[in-house]
């Protein structure tokens, strides 16, 4: 019975504004007053215009009346000028049945632009295979007529490693040298004439390489005599590929040096079975490790840390695994896409 009460009593309850007065104490309550609407005028507005014509129409009206003046009054050539704008005016209704046909060619266009291509300074690759050992030819990184001057039966007959480093074009990378003594201890014999061939033609890429500051300077007869036992058609090879003509020199520019970079990291990754350590080869070529990385990166091989288990099975810790980053080949391969640089503000 008290619940249905306090129902009814809610039900007539009314809500009403009441002023509070602090010096009287004093509570005084207003009935509720009307709620008016009001509408908003801006008092300059109502003398202006309901639809003021659009700029664009009163240019159009504007030219339009200066062409028929040219037309009555004007000379020769001002007619001319007259009659050629009109020729060459964009007809906007004509040009709406070629909008979709125009979008669409656009659309295909971007996603065409989607497939990243392989950078210009590094060798062919084979972009179909799944086989990582495929995707860079040996005929795409050394040339057929090269490959066969290639002469590495002495290597391969010393027993003595000196002995067998000394038949090396460059003999300063430590790299090259613990690489030539794993190479001999191959079983496949095959196989050990292929690595030994590519360790060779590696070596010759880091003599050129020691050598360019120089090739600007050197006479094209003197040249023979700065690369001994090196055979012509390298020789002529190298120069071809990684060098420009200045003249009667050559040089190797800032591109060139790039490419040549490009074909010495890769040599160095196909001998160490397509999976190397970037710390190690930017050390032999003393360069940073993030620009070796890059150019692995343009190769197509992913450059990525040890997982926390690697870490832990090898015992090394975050920064320490940084520094041994290794470079891997993929296939299919991809390649990074290419930064685009917006344009410049003003």
């Amino acid at each position: 019975m008290r619940l249905m009460k306090g129902i009814v009593l809610m039900m007539w309850c009314r809500y009403l504004p009441a002023v509070y007065d602090p010096s009287t104490k004093t509570l005084h309550v207003h009935p509720s007053t009307p709620l008016y609407l009001f509408a908003h005028r801006v008092k300059r507005l109502r003398t202006a215009p309901v639809s003021a014509p659009p700029a664009q129409a009163a240019k159009a009206q504007w030219r339009q009346e200066r062409n028929d003046l040219g037309e009555a009054f004007g000379t020769r050539k001002a007619k001319a000028q007259i009659k050629s704008e009109e020729r060459n005016k964009v007809n906007a209704d004509a040009m709406q049945d070629a909008k979709g046909h125009l979008m669409e060619t656009i659309g295909e266009l971007q996603k065409e632009e989607e497939v990243t291509a392989p950078s210009d300074i590094i060798p062919t690759p084979n972009l179909e295979t799944s086989d990582p050992s495929e995707v860079y030819p040996r005929e795409a990184v050394i040339p057929n007529q090269e490959w066969s001057s290639i002469d590495v039966s002495q290597m391969l007959h010393t027993e003595d490693d000196k002995e067998r480093i000394g038949y090396l074009p460059s003999r300063r990378s430590f790299w090259v040298q613990n690489k030539c003594r794993s190479v001999y201890n191959i079983k496949d014999k095959a196989a050990k004439k292929t690595q030994m061939k590519y360790l060779y033609y590696l070596s010759c890429l880091l003599q050129f390489l020691d050598f360019a500051p120089r090739l600007s300077k050197t006479a094209a007869a003197e040249l023979t005599s700065k690369f001994p036992g090196v055979p012509q058609q390298i020789l002529d090879g190298l120069i071809t590929r990684f060098s420009e003509q200045s003249g009667r020199k050559h040089a190797v520019t800032e591109k060139t040096k790039a490419k040549l970079l490009s074909w010495i990291c890769l040599l160095y990754l196909t001998l160490d079975g397509y999976s190397v350590e970037v710390g190690r080869i930017a050390k032999d070529l003393k360069m940073e490790p993030a620009k070796v990385a890059t150019y692995y990166k343009q190769l197509g091989c992913n450059v990525k840390l040890a997982t926390p288990a690697e870490r832990e099975a090898q015992g090394i810790t975050l920064a320490e695994a940084g520094q041994m980053r290794r470079a891997v080949m993929v296939a299919p391969v991809k390649f990074p896409k290419t930064k685009r640089r917006g344009p410049a503000q003003h």
